[in-house]
């Protein structure tokens, strides 16, 4: 064995032993934060990283997280809010001054240096009207902290290919892995001809064959390839939705306040009309929980100056948006199997 193989061995392990040692914790704080909700019954389903480590990795130490996601019923908020305040959490704000944001997305963070957590409670998903077919559709699995509920495998895999769309703007490193180990573990209880359906029927067909596209170019092997011809563009406006997000969704940090990026990410008409209404008139709920409680004259004052400032500032975001899309993409160093190599 070389030495330079012998410190890389040497490297991953510790990695992997800091990463364990750190969701060892994070999943100690989770049970009795857990065993808390179940008391006062409320429900939640975990997402993204925390949702496969709990079902789908064998250790700890193969994924490391930021925040956990949980997806939480809109009328549980106040419980919430009331047990985390209680529990030494405190809320924080997603991005800056929520009366300066633009289009604002319906979760709060809540942070516990105690615990060591960092929660995003969401109680809306971007790209549904309505989340209840994923409560309608959840599964029992057993965990590291007992049975716990979880989105079905079908509504999983398309959450986990639709978020750096709908969300976040970026692909991120454990992209590629996050999907594998899902396919690995429960893609038995995937039916690929109702899932095409389903995606179909979302108006997510073009948004979910790019992101199927490019894990399909970074390695992935477990898509049958009749999906693809299922979700292929079939259009000459659906080549250019794979075009803009070909420049506006990768591997690179997405700018803030991508306004063609927000009405790209929302498939429908009226998904769309909800964002622009939201970003112009924000609701009363959704203010609360970003901001606390705030004085009448600030929500005035807010109500007043938000849609202008969302309107001056399409000047200058915009066009950065259109030269972001025209813009000849970024260059990824890969490895030998095709992954970046920021996903080592």
């Amino acid at each position: 064995m070389s030495v330079v193989t012998s410190e890389f061995i040497h490297c991953w392990l510790d990695r992997y032993e800091h990463i364990a040692l750190v969701n060892r914790r994070r999943m100690e704080a989770l049970r009795e934060l857990f065993q808390e909700f179940d008391q006062k019954g409320v429900e939640v389903l975990p997402l993204k990283g925390m949702d496969l480590l709990l079902r789908a990795y064998r250790g700890l130490g193969h994924r490391s997280m930021g925040d956990m996601d949980l997806l939480v019923k809109e009328e549980d908020l106040v419980k919430i809010s009331t047990l985390l305040e209680k529990k030494g959490f405190f809320r924080q704000d997603h991005r800056r001054s929520f009366f300066t944001e633009s289009f604002a997305d319906e979760g709060v963070d809540y942070v516990s240096k105690d615990y060591g957590l960092d929660l995003d409670i969401s109680w809306n998903v971007a790209y549904l009207d309505s989340p209840r077919s994923l409560w309608e559709r959840r599964v029992l699995r057993e965990t590291p902290l007992g049975p716990r509920l979880f989105l079905h495998p079908e509504d999983a895999l398309l959450y986990l290919l639709a978020h750096p769309f709908t969300c976040r703007g970026r692909m991120r490193p454990y992209f590629l892995q996050d999907i594998e180990i899902l396919l690995e573990k429960e893609g038995v209880h995937i039916d690929w001809q109702r899932w095409c359906q389903e995606v179909e029927r979302r108006q997510l067909r073009v948004l979910i064959y790019y992101g199927l596209k490019y894990a399909r170019e970074k390695g992935l092997t477990r898509i049958l390839e009749e999906v693809f011809l299922s979700l292929r563009p079939r259009s000459a406006w659906d080549r250019c939705l794979v075009f803009f997000y070909t420049r506006m969704v990768t591997e690179e940090n997405a700018p803030p306040d991508s306004y063609f990026l927000s009405l790209l990410r929302t498939p429908t008409r009226r998904g769309k009309l909800q964002l622009l209404r939201r970003a112009f008139f924000p609701p009363d709920r959704l203010i609360q929980f970003r901001r606390g409680k705030v004085p009448f004259w600030q929500r005035v004052l807010g109500g007043v100056l938000r849609p202008l400032r969302i309107l001056v500032r399409s000047f200058y975001i915009l066009p950065r948006d259109f030269l972001r899309v025209f813009q000849p993409p970024p260059l990824t160093r890969r490895t030998g199997e095709g992954r970046t190599a920021a996903s080592i």
